[in-house]
Formats: structure tokens, C-alpha cells, sequence
């Protein structure tokens, strides 16, 4: 690898790869299931870059921390800017509080270059899906620019000191790495810039050793593994074996094995990262190598490399189309795609470089800065004003709002204490989840859902006479020795759940969960529990199936349809308006897998449901949705559901006039029983 002392068109080549392989994960992720590495190749890129110039600056004598910072605002600002801007007007006419309040944080976090930390503080099982953020894409570039807030003045005084700058590199690389393997599993493994260092230093490392102070000629330093080669080849073939052209072959292979061997439930970064971080760092050693010379600085490769920062605009464009039609089809996907390279190409051509032209003349840099600080204000506005609901016709005002305080609905969930809702602590359950000495004892046992059924349960305590436990962790389903995705403390929880349901023995086991098949196959540790409870002799074991989704959340289809209806009407009380499809045809397909399990069988779906068409509100106030986001119940939607289930519950009970009809549905297609 030749010293990094002029301009490399490959680099840019090898910059469009990565920005394609982002793209095409996020466009189209069953094609591109580990397109997101796309990132780490950037991350290797990038450190390379950037540590290659600060070293030609230092061994020239010319380097300067302000020259440094004011470069890196007139490369990143302009374009960001411009995105930041589009993002919160775009937000101001499209979004509901909810979602504008949690963009404007996103925009705050992307002007001060913070998103990684947003996104981590965000991180939660009831937050919005990375679909609803716009600028969830920012976090990287929060994680590069903390970064080199601390690199610059460490390669000064490393420099200065005559200490190996490889070196130093090498050391934050393995210690870096070590925190990320330990940290595996979590948000902090993937946002926190310690434990993504070591994917920049990696570059660094390439950088120093190329550098004018500790020149390394790479094809000397591979004369070892060329004699070995020798010894057991000829020389022809030994030769080929150590050259640019096979270390290029080489990287490029490690990079296609993570792309195809990965997908967004692999474990990552950790071991899975180095694939294509040395993929990377290979082909960027490899300068002068025919893929190198004929592809990566092929013009149309290095056109698009040169607008690779401007495609700010794919993810934001792809996620307000999630947002407004939910489901978008290939033909709108495609062309979010067109439109984001235009909008790329034109950033670049009459922003990004216009601004960078010139000199660093302070006015320039200054005015950059105020306008990032306006934008990053009016974030914030939009966070600490609650997403701004005067936007929203007063009509459905308090319908908005209610999608701002989910933590309302959770107050008679007892989060904490029976309702467990952290990915990350273990946390006990608390000693007043099970009333001991009341029968006959309704155990309920599931996920968030059954923590959303609970308050309905409770309430209908006072109409009948029974005891009521609480076991619901966020996530995991009641399956034994099962570990949810994401969720490493389910199979600890489930075995004490099924403890203290051993030496309870209530009368009634409610099982009760949303049973995605994005928890995993839970199947196995569910026919274990089953049957486990017949071991125990539990009078009555019931299964409550999957209840009704809304696509994109119930209070957001009420207020797409109130905006898209002419008269301005409320959703109706029955509707089949964004009901998910798929996941009606799911909870059939779960209640034939379950029948023959021996067990008794609530279908949640028909007892808020005729079909596809389901009960959205039990009065005319936002408070009487049915569900706060696309399945959890409200207040109401809770008692309504319990209301519902109490004839499956209890059917021996006599005198029922005191509870009011809560469907119409009948009691057979709500209730099956298998003996």
C-alpha cells in the first residue's frame, strides 16, 4: 500500500459498495439480509481517511485543531442541515405528536451529533420501531464525529512523544473490541462509541502503517508468508497468492460471507464484525490491484462514493413512507430510492460543494454553526412542546395525545413489580403479584399483552369473586427453557413464573401472550409447559391467542382516517380500517396449532373482532380506543376484553346480569375446548 499521500479513487469506489449495501438493507432486507455491514465499511474507511491526513499534517508541521473542526463542519454540515430541515417540515405535516415529539429529539440529537445516545436512551420495548425514525440512520455518524473529537489530540500528543502511532491504534483496537464482545447482545454493544472504536482504529492502524513515520511496505511485510508460500508452491503461484489482486479477492469474499450470513438477528457487531471490517482493510491495502484499478475507480463507482454522505436522504424518505402507507409497495420503495439519489446528487452538487469551496473563512464556519443551532433548537421545541398537537385538527386533539403518554395505560400494569419491561436488568418479581389466599385463583402468565389484560381483570374482580396473580415480562412468551430474541433473561423468568406457580396451584392458568413468531420457535417450551402444568394437576389450563393488530397503531389509524374521510368522521365503533391482514390470517393459523394441545382456548381476536373487522372504541373519547399503539390495550379496551372472556372464565357462573354484554360475538367462537 503506497503512503496515503494523494487522492484514491477506490476509496470512493469502495464508498459506493457500502452506501448500496445500506441502501439495498434497508429497502429490500430480505434480499440484503447483512447490507447493514455496510456501515462497518465505512467505519474502516473513515478511520482510515481521516488518520492519514491528521498524520500528513502532523508530519508536515502543519496541523491545526480549529483547521481540523472548521473542515469537518463545512464537509458535514450543508448537507445535514438540509436533511435536518426537510426532516422537521416533512415531520410538522405528517406526523402525530408522538412521533414529531420523538423526531424532534432525533433532530436535536443529529445537530449536536449525539444520535447514538438518543437512540440508546430510546431504546425500550414500547418505543417506536426503527421504521417510524427518520434519522435513526444518524447514529454512525454520531458515533464518527465523538470519535474524532478525542482522536485528533491523541495522534498529536502520540506524535509528538515519538510513540508508535500504530501502536497506539492497535491498543485502543483490542480494547475496544473486548468491551464490545462483553457487551454482545446489547444497545450499548451497538451505539456507544467505545465499543464501536475498534472499526475506526482498525482503518487507523492501515493509515499508520502507511504513514511517512512508520512507512511499512505491506508487500514486505507479507515476504514471510511468501517464503512459506514458496515451500510448498512455486514461485509463480506463491507470487500471486501475496499480491494486491488476491488480498482484494480475499477481502471481497469475507465482506459477500457477511452479507449473506447475516441478517438482523444475528448477533452484532462482535466476532461477526471482523468478516467484513478486514474485508475492508484488505482491499483498501490492496492500492494498485485490478478490482481496485477497474472496478472500485470505475467513474460511475466513484460518482456515487463522491454523493455517499448527501444519501442522508434514503432512510428518512423510506421511513415517512412507512409512516404515512404503512405498507409501501416495490414500486414506491423503488422510487424513494430514485428520488433519494437525485436529492443526493443535487445536495452535492449545489450545497456540499459549493460551502466546501474556498477558504475557512471564519464567517462561513460561524454562520454554519448558527444554523445547525437553529435546527437543533427547533428539535427540541418539538420534544419539549410535546410533538406540538395544536398542529392536529382540534376535532381528534385528545386522540393524538393519547399515543403520547403510553405510560398512563401502564399504571395499573405494575410495571416493575409484575410486570417486568427491561431487556437488559434482571429484575424480581415482587411478593404482592400472587393473592395467596383467595380462590379460585386466576394465574395469568404472558407477555406485555396479558400486562395490558391485567387491569380488565382486575376490575372484573369486582363483579366476580376470584384471585387474581400477575407474571408478565415484557417480550418473552410463557415457554420454558426459552430464550426470546433479544430477550436473554425470558428462560430465567419463565422457570421462576413456573416456580411460584408450582407451589400456588391455582385453579385457573391464563396463558396469554401475542405469540409472533419473532419471539422465535416457542412452540418446544410451550408443549413443555403444557405439559408440565398436567403434571401438576392444574384444574383448567387456558390459551388466549393473538389479539388484533393495527398497522401502524390504533390511534394513528383513527387519525388517518379521520383525515382522509371527507365528512371528517370518527373512526367507526367496528372496523376493518389498517386491521393487519396477515396477522388475522396468523391467529387462525395459531388457534389449529394450539387445539390439539389438550388445552382450553380463548380466541382474543373474536372477542374484539367479526372477522376482520374489530371493535376500535367503546365511546367517543380518545380515552375509549381500544389500544394505544398496534395491540396493547387502553383502560378501556382492557375491561371491554375481560368483559368479553369472563363467560370463558367462569362458565359455571350462574347469575351474569350484573356483568353488561361486551360482544356479540358468541360464546362458542370466543371459547374452544379440547378434552
Amino acid at each position: 500500500m503506497k503512503q496515503q499521500n494523494s487522492y484514491r479513487a477506490d476509496i470512493d469506489g469502495l464508498r459506493a459498495f457500502a452506501v448500496l449495501l445500506v441502501i439495498g438493507f434497508h429497502a429490500f432486507p430480505s434480499r440484503f439480509p447483512g447490507g447493514y455491514v455496510g456501515v462497518d465499511i465505512f467505519f474502516v474507511i473513515s478511520g482510515f481517511l481521516i488518520t492519514g491526513l491528521l498524520l500528513r499534517e502532523l508530519e508536515e508541521k502543519q496541523f491545526s485543531i480549529s483547521g481540523f473542526y472548521a473542515r469537518r463542519i463545512k464537509r458535514i454540515f450543508p448537507a445535514l442541515l438540509t436533511v435536518l430541515a426537510a426532516c422537521f417540515a416533512a415531520g410538522w405535516l405528517l406526523l402525530l405528536p408522538r412521533e414529531f415529539k420523538s423526531l424532534g429529539l432525533n433532530i436535536f440529537g443529529g445537530a449536536a451529533f449525539s444520535s447514538n445516545f438518543v437512540l440508546l436512551g430510546e431504546a425500550g420495548y414500547f418505543d417506536l420501531s426503527s421504521a417510524q425514525k427518520p434519522l435513526l440512520h444518524l447514529w454512525s455518524l454520531g458515533v464518527e464525529e465523538q470519535f474524532y473529537i478525542v482522536w485528533p489530540m491523541l495522534l498529536f500528543l502520540t506524535f509528538s512523544r515519538r510513540v508508535s502511532v500504530a501502536m497506539l491504534a492497535l491498543a485502543l483496537f483490542v480494547c475496544s473490541f473486548a468491551l464490545n464482545v462483553h457487551a454482545l447482545g446489547t444497545a450499548a454493544a451497538f451505539y456507544l462509541p467505545l465499543t464501536r472504536a475498534w472499526e475506526l482504529m482498525l482503518g487507523g492502524i492501515m493509515a499508520a502503517l502507511a504513514s511517512q513515520s512508520e512507512k511499512v511496505d505491506f508487500d514486505r511485510l507479507l515476504v514471510p508468508i511468501r517464503s512459506t508460500l514458496n515451500s510448498i508452491m512455486s514461485a509463480n503461484l506463491a507470487t500471486i497468492a501475496a499480491s494486491p489482486d488476491m488480498r482484494t479477492l480475499l477481502g471481497s469474499v469475507l465482506i459477500v460471507i457477511a452479507v449473506v450470513g447475516l441478517d438482523s438477528s444475528s448477533p452484532f457487531p462482535g466476532w461477526w464484525a471482523l468478516p467484513p471490517t478486514f474485508g475492508t482493510a484488505l482491499i483498501v491495502s490492496a492500492d494498485g490491484s485490478w478490482f481496485n484499478r477497474m472496478i472500485l475507480s470505475h467513474p460511475v463507482a466513484v460518482l456515487i462514493g463522491l454523493i455517499s454522505y448527501p444519501h442522508l436522504w434514503h432512510w428518512p424518505l423510506l421511513s415517512f413512507a412507512e409512516l404515512v402507507y404503512l405498507k409501501p409497495s416495490w414500486v414506491l420503495r423503488d422510487s424513494m430510492i430514485l428520488l433519494a439519489v437525485v436529492l443526493a446528487w443535487l445536495t452535492y452538487r449545489w450545497i456540499e460543494r459549493p460551502v466546501r469551496r474556498g477558504s475557512l473563512h471564519p464567517l462561513k464556519i460561524t454562520s454554519l454553526c448558527l444554523a445547525m443551532l437553529a435546527v437543533g433548537s427547533g428539535g427540541l421545541a418539538a420534544f419539549h412542546w410535546q410533538g406540538f398537537p395544536f398542529r392536529i385538527p382540534p376535532a381528534i386533539q385528545e386522540l393524538a395525545k393519547l399515543e403520547l403518554h403510553p405510560e398512563l395505560q401502564e399504571a395499573g400494569w405494575r410495571t416493575n413489580t409484575c410486570f417486568i419491561d427491561t431487556a437488559e436488568v434482571k429484575v424480581e418479581f415482587a411478593s404482592d403479584c400472587l393473592e395467596r389466599d383467595h380462590r379460585p385463583l386466576l394465574f395469568l402468565w404472558g407477555d406485555s399483552a396479558a400486562a395490558a389484560l391485567y387491569p380488565g381483570l382486575k376490575q372484573l374482580q369486582r363483579s366476580e369473586d376470584f384471585g387474581l396473580a400477575q407474571y408478565t415480562t415484557a417480550g418473552c412468551p410463557p415457554a420454558l427453557s426459552f430464550a426470546a430474541r433479544g430477550r436473554p433473561h425470558c428462560a430465567e423468568s419463565n422457570a421462576f413464573v413456573f416456580s411460584v406457580l408450582s407451589d400456588a396451584r391455582p385453579d385457573i392458568v391464563l396463558l396469554y401472550s401475542v405469540w409472533t413468531p419473532e419471539f422465535g420457535n416457542f412452540m418446544p417450551g410451550l408443549v413443555e409447559l403444557i405439559a408440565k402444568l398436567k403434571l401438576l394437576k392444574i384444574p383448567r389450563v387456558i390459551i388466549m391467542g393473538p389479539p388484533p393488530a393495527w398497522e401502524g397503531g390504533l390511534p394513528n389509524a383513527a387519525y388517518r382516517y379521520y383525515m382522509s374521510d371527507e365528512f371528517r368522521r370518527m373512526i367507526p365503533l367496528r372496523s376493518n380500517f389498517r386491521v393487519s391482514e396477515d396477522w388475522y390470517k396468523y391467529q387462525q393459523r395459531f388457534r389449529q396449532q394450539i387445539l390439539p394441545f389438550g388445552t382450553e382456548y380463548i380466541s382474543a381476536w373474536d372477542a374484539l373482532c367479526n372477522g376482520d373487522e374489530c371493535t376500535t372504541r367503546v365511546g367517543d373519547s380518545a380515552s375509549d380506543l381500544t389500544a394505544w399503539d398496534a395491540f396493547h390495550s387502553t383502560l378501556a379496551g382492557s375491561i371491554f376484553m375481560a368483559k368479553a372472556i369472563a363467560p370463558c372464565l367462569f362458565p359455571d357462573r350462574g347469575d351474569r346480569r350484573k356483568l353488561p354484554a361486551a360482544h356479540s360475538v358468541a360464546h362458542s367462537s370466543v371459547c374452544s375446548v379440547k378434552h
